[in-house]
């Protein structure tokens, strides 16, 4: 009897061991997890995100296949507002993930009005795993466009203006192409006023709805020529 026991005490530990080998034995839950906050004078933001892209690509993504990682911006105005906004340039962070050959259906754009304004949340979570939103949308039905202009050591130079106006057509054809597209013109610190106004009347006479376009005021970085964007979120 005791040899038995011995036996079958045997096979149970032996199965035991297999089912944890093949990992059918209960795993713990993955938690939604914060792995960085972007604000403005924080470390250069490509680096930042390349390397929290990094980490969810080679790391969590592969321990949780089905998770997430969601870029929330921390926001009262629209979606595309908050993007348009984003000190960060978050709008990017999905085209690192081609860099690690990560799936675009990994990776989504979320805001809240809850967090602290214009701050800019990095999470992975899991499929199980939810965080606060007022809005979530999957990265790949959003789609940002930027037209800036280099200033080539002197805004009054024939190429600067060249291609600030070459910009100013290309941004206009965007919106005329998309009408699902919102518009932006940004003015920098050290915008020249004239030129703001004259991309405004030219945006009208080429008949853009006035809905469709909106003003942004950043004071980030010194532009004497207007900065244009498009944002177009698919339904």
């Amino acid at each position: 009897m005791m040899k038995l026991s011995k036996i079958a005490g045997s096979v149970f530990l032996g199965g035991i061991c297999l089912t944890y080998a093949y990992g059918q034995l209960p795993q713990p839950n993955a938690k939604s997890e914060l792995v960085g906050t972007w604000t403005r004078g924080y470390e250069d933001y490509q680096e930042f995100i390349y390397h929290k892209v990094e980490r969810f690509a080679f790391d969590y993504l592969r321990q949780n296949p089905n998770s997430r990682m969601i870029a929330r911006l921390c926001s009262k105005n629209s979606m595309a507002v908050a993007l348009v906004n984003s000190y960060g340039f978050a709008y990017e962070f999905p085209r690192y993930g081609l860099l690690f050959k990560t799936p675009s259906d990994r990776f989504y754009f979320a805001r809240s009005s809850k967090c602290p304004d214009k701050s800019e949340q990095y999470w992975f979570v899991p499929a199980t795993g939810n965080i606060d939103f007022d809005e979530l949308i999957p990265a790949d039905k959003v789609s940002v466009k930027r037209w800036i202009t280099s200033d080539y050591d002197g805004p009054s130079r024939r190429a600067a203006r060249q291609d600030f106006e070459g910009y100013r057509r290309d941004f206009i054809a965007e919106m005329k192409k998309n009408p699902e597209s919102l518009g932006f013109v940004i003015r920098n610190l050290k915008t020249n006023d004239r030129l703001y106004r004259e991309s405004l009347r030219q945006i009208g006479l080429d008949k853009v709805e006035k809905g469709r376009v909106r003003v942004i005021r950043k004071a980030i970085y010194e532009k004497y020529y207007p900065e244009f964007m498009t944002v177009t979120i698919k339904d």
